[in-house]
């Protein structure tokens, strides 16, 4: 798993998400991330999480679809098409 990919992975997981759990493209009210845009993240310590099924079914889901591809591909598919 390369940095390139887990990222794809997670832009995949993110639309899924926002389909899933929010009923109006035009009000999205429920995300999956916090937004940081391009801030470095910092991290203090590593955390545990425990996800809901409402977080692991759209993590799940991108896995089951996206999963075999390589992140070169991924990235491909993520500039051909709209989220």
């Amino acid at each position: 798993m390369t940095h390139k990919k887990l990222q794809k992975l997670l832009y995949f997981s993110y639309g899924i998400y926002l389909v899933q759990n929010n009923s109006d493209s035009n009000n999205l009210n429920n995300f999956l991330f916090k937004n940081n845009g391009v801030n470095l993240l910092s991290i203090e310590s590593v955390e545990k999480f425990n996800f809901n099924q409402e977080v692991m079914n759209p993590l799940n889901k991108t896995i089951e679809i996206y999963g075999k591809y390589s992140a070169d591909e991924l990235e491909n598919i993520s500039h051909s098409q709209l989220p």
